[in-house]
């Protein structure tokens, strides 16, 4: 009896961590970077605040020191929650870390992983400096399936045939007016969901900011410019291929470094870290049919964990969000299995979202070969705004 109450007394003292179970295999971690400064999308020329100057010395759409902040405690909760699984010790085979190809995501995973990873007595190469550098990649955005889903020339199209479409005019309605009140208040003009989805965050980061919004603006900010934020994921989210787009290829990387990691390809890896968008955190939880996700927005520093677990010799998966509504990220539960959910499971339950080729990025005349001339000069055209405007097409906030 003594016996037990010791282990109790030690088990409090400890705080024995569900993710550290023996069953742990393999995580797969994707983060929202921090705090930001907007970009121009998210204002019009007519503010005061329509100028760089403003926002210095960071500059439109970079990572604050808030935000710097934010994604170090992500870094420090994700070494306190796995501590006793993810080695102390930083080993270039342990982890594999990428950003989308942005400064504030790239900064964002830099800091992220200062707090994770703080040289051990081995690594301290300057007195005084609590800090080693980590190798970290990217892809360039127009060629990112996994996290820029503006990069496929295929996303425009389909994204508006069904805003356009009676079903998409059908999601909207009751919210059309925003359009005009907005055109006319601004001098800009409003016309696409997508155009109020980029405000709101404008509006979001200067209160953020403890700046003066305008008086027009409480008619419309925060609820109902918010409804268009939850209107853009459905549109998201609303077809086959636009599922595939918004976040079938990065379920399709999750699965391959899992599979990677069950055929022991990489022995020693433990975790891969992605610092992406709300856009993506949104789109997976959408996808994967959690309603933890759907009428609100992935905050700063929010996270998914794909935590690879293996039970009696099964191996399944446990879907862990964290959006600081609770102190400990949430476990989820997908309508269609349980919250351990079987590996071959969750395959068949996503399968119909994963891209088998990157056909589905491509438009389908240009996949079909029977393009015409009007139509190539269309795509070449389109694919130069595309790559021209990716320096300051904002994906998410």
């Amino acid at each position: 009896m003594k016996s037990v109450v010791v282990l109790l007394i030690l088990s409090s003292c400890i705080g024995i961590n569900e993710a550290v179970e023996d069953s742990l295999v393999f995580v797969y971690t994707i983060f929202r970077h921090g705090d930001r400064t907007p970009e121009t999308n998210n204002l019009y020329p007519t503010s005061q605040y329509y100028n760089e100057s403003f926002f210095m010395p960071y500059g439109f759409g970079q990572l604050t020191n808030k935000g710097k902040l934010t994604a170090f405690k992500v870094g420090q909760e994700l070494r306190e929650r796995y501590k006793g699984f993810l080695d102390e010790t930083y080993n270039i085979k342990l982890i594999d870390a990428r950003s989308s190809d942005f400064n504030r995501t790239k900064a964002s995973l830099q800091v992220m992983l200062a707090g994770l990873f703080p040289p051990t007595e081995e690594l301290v190469w300057l007195e005084g400096m609590n800090w080693q550098p980590i190798a970290t990649t990217y892809v360039e955005r127009t060629s990112d399936k996994e996290l820029f889903c503006f990069g496929c020339p295929a996303w425009d199209p389909n994204y508006d045939d069904f805003q356009y479409s009676a079903q998409g005019r059908a999601l909207l309605k009751g919210n059309e007016n925003i359009f005009e009140y907005i055109t006319n208040k601004t001098g800009k003009t409003y016309r696409q969901v997508l155009d109020v989805y980029f405000l709101y965050f404008g509006f979001a980061i200067l209160e953020s900011l403890n700046e003066t919004l305008p008086e027009w603006s409480k008619s419309v900010y925060p609820e109902k410019m918010a409804n268009m934020l939850g209107i853009h994921y459905d549109y998201m989210t609303s077809t086959p291929i636009l599922r595939q787009m918004a976040a079938g290829y990065l379920l399709k990387e999750i699965l391959e470094d899992i599979d990677d990691k069950i055929s022991d390809k990489f022995p020693v890896k433990k975790m891969s870290i992605i610092c992406g968008h709300e856009n993506n955190i949104a789109a997976l939880l959408r996808v994967l049919d959690i309603n933890e996700g759907y009428n609100s927005l992935p905050p700063y520093g929010g996270y998914i964990l794909f935590e690879l677990h293996r039970k009696d010799s099964q191996y399944g998966i446990k879907i862990f969000y964290q959006n600081y509504k609770t102190a400990e990220p949430k476990l989820m539960k997908l309508p269609e299995c349980q919250e351990f959910c079987p590996l071959e499971k969750f395959k068949q339950i996503v399968e119909k979202d994963i891209p088998v080729s990157d056909e589905v990025c491509r438009p389908k005349s240009a996949a079909s070969g029977n393009l015409p001339l009007q139509s190539i000069i269309i795509f070449v055209v389109s694919s130069i705004v595309i790559f021209n405007s990716s320096t300051f097409i904002e994906f998410g906030k």
